[in-house]
């Protein structure tokens, strides 16, 4: 399984959230199954993808499901987790794709009824590319430092060094390549002191941040 259900809690008091409700793909006069408040998905920690929805009611809702897609044709069933059958409470619930697809994916929630009815919400689109620095070594360090990468995805880096008072006194782009990388970062010309060190990634939204001691 490459989800994992987060859970679900209730909210109270909550009057700024605007309320859409699902159109079911089948036809019926009963009550609608449910009041999708919110539904959206985000990138945690560049590891992961965080799905979250709210219901402000709930009408014979068996439960959810989490699809994803590459070309919003094909979709797979990554996790599934129980509705609250009947509610007139806002709840929320959340779950995790702990193993996002590297470049965009759609993703969908499916309601399903105890009757079998079910409707979908509306598609949220993810760029995903994975960036773990590994190690920023020695730290403290006399002025060389090694930086070591682990990319799922060729792109383009920021490096910068900024001293206490935010300062910027190193700036360097880097080329990232697929797989595990180590780059040679020379910082003798710095005087000793601590730094903060930072990567960003405009395009891919991604951010990296470390403190720096260099010494004599």
């Amino acid at each position: 399984n490459n989800a994992t259900a987060g859970g679900v809690g209730s909210i109270s008091n909550n009057t700024s959230i605007k309320t859409a409700t699902i159109n079911s793909t089948v036809c019926s006069f009963g009550p609608l199954p449910i009041e999708l408040a919110y539904f959206g998905a985000s990138i945690e920690e560049n590891t992961k993808v965080k799905l979250e929805w709210i219901t402000s009611s709930e009408t014979n809702n068996h439960y959810f499901q989490i699809e994803r897609s590459t070309d919003k044709n094909n979709w797979t069933v990554i996790d599934e987790i129980p509705g609250a059958g009947n509610s007139n409470t806002q709840l929320a619930y959340h779950v995790y794709d702990y193993s996002p697809l590297n470049g965009i994916s759609y993703y969908r929630l499916k309601q399903v009824d105890y009757n079998g009815d079910f409707s979908y919400s509306d598609i949220e689109q993810i760029n995903f590319i994975g960036i773990e620095v590994i190690n920023l070594f020695p730290n403290p360090s006399p002025g060389m430092i090694n930086l070591t990468l682990n990319s799922t995805d060729n792109s383009k880096a920021i490096v910068q060094l900024y001293s206490v008072n935010g300062k910027t006194v190193y700036n360097r782009q880097i080329e990232l390549q697929q797989g595990f990388m180590q780059y040679n970062l020379d910082f003798n010309f710095l005087p000793a002191g601590m730094y903060i060190f930072k990567m960003q990634i405009p395009e891919r939204n991604y951010h990296y941040q470390s403190k720096l001691n260099l010494n004599d």
